[in-house]
C-alpha cells in the first residue's frame, strides 16, 4: 500500500511552496485540478504551473517525484488541459466519471500520448457504471468524500465500492481518495486499497513531512 499527496491549490505562490515541500519526500504526488464545476472551487491550471514543473530552477529537475494528475473539470480533452500535462510529462492522468466529455474519447486519447488512465468516481456513481470503461483503466479512484475540494467529511460507505473491485478482479491500482486522517486511515486500510491519496491532513500541515510518515505507521 502506498501514500500519495494530493496538491490541490488556486494560489500559484502556494502551489509552488507546497510543491517544494512535497518533493522534498515524497516519491509521487497527486496533483489536482478543478474547473469549478463540481464545488465552485477553481484551481491552478497546468499553464499556471509550467515554471514550476519545467523552469529552469524547478524542483523537480532534481527530484524523482512522479507526478499525475487528477482532473475534475467537464472538459478535458485538448490543449488546455491533457495536451498541457503531457508536455509537462505527468505519467498518469485521472478524469472523474462525472464530467460532459466523451469518457472513451478522453481516456483514448490519454493512452494515445502514452500516458497512464484513470477514472474517479464519486459517491453517487455506482462501481457497475463505469464497467464500459474498464478495458482503458489503469487506474480507478473510489472517492469517499464530494469531489471538487479538500476537507470535507469522510463517507465510511464508499470504502465498499473497493471490495466490490477486488471482488470484480479489477487488474489495475485501486485508490482511496478524501478525508485521509489519524481517526479514519484504519478503516480505510481494511478496504485494502493500492493507493491513498492524502490532501489536507499532509498538504496543509506544518510539517507535511512528519504527517506523511505519521499515516505511514497505520500500514506498518
Amino acid at each position: 500500500m502506498e501514500i500519495v499527496p494530493g496538491l490541490l491549490e488556486s494560489n500559484k505562490a502556494e502551489f509552488k511552496a507546497k510543491l517544494d515541500k512535497l518533493m522534498g519526500f515524497a516519491s509521487r504526488i497527486q496533483v489536482d485540478f478543478n474547473d469549478g464545476s463540481f464545488s465552485g472551487f477553481v484551481s491552478v491550471k497546468p499553464e499556471d504551473i509550467v515554471e514550476f514543473i519545467v523552469g529552469p530552477s524547478a524542483s523537480l529537475r532534481t527530484s524523482s517525484a512522479e507526478l499525475e494528475a487528477h482532473l475534475m473539470v467537464q472538459q478535458p480533452r485538448g490543449h488546455e488541459w491533457t495536451s498541457e500535462l503531457v508536455n509537462l510529462g505527468f505519467r498518469k492522468i485521472i478524469i472523474q466519471y462525472e464530467i460532459e466529455d466523451n469518457i472513451r474519447e478522453v481516456l483514448e486519447e490519454v493512452k494515445t500520448n502514452g500516458m497512464l488512465t484513470g477514472l474517479a468516481i464519486g459517491p453517487a456513481t455506482a462501481v457497475s457504471e463505469i464497467e464500459p470503461y474498464a478495458d482503458l483503466l489503469d487506474t480507478i479512484t473510489v472517492m469517499d468524500i464530494e469531489p471538487g475540494k479538500q476537507g470535507q467529511k469522510f463517507l465510511p460507505e464508499e470504502l465498499a465500492k473497493v471490495k466490490e473491485l477486488r471482488d470484480g478482479n479489477f487488474p489495475g491500482e485501486i485508490q482511496v481518495d478524501g478525508a485521509i486522517t489519524v481517526d479514519t486511515i484504519q478503516d480505510i486500510v481494511v478496504s485494502k486499497p493500492d493507493t491513498l491519496i492524502v490532501g489536507s491532513y499532509i498538504v496543509n500541515s506544518a510539517d507535511p513531512k512528519e504527517s506523511y510518515e505519521t499515516l505511514w505507521k497505520f500500514l506498518k
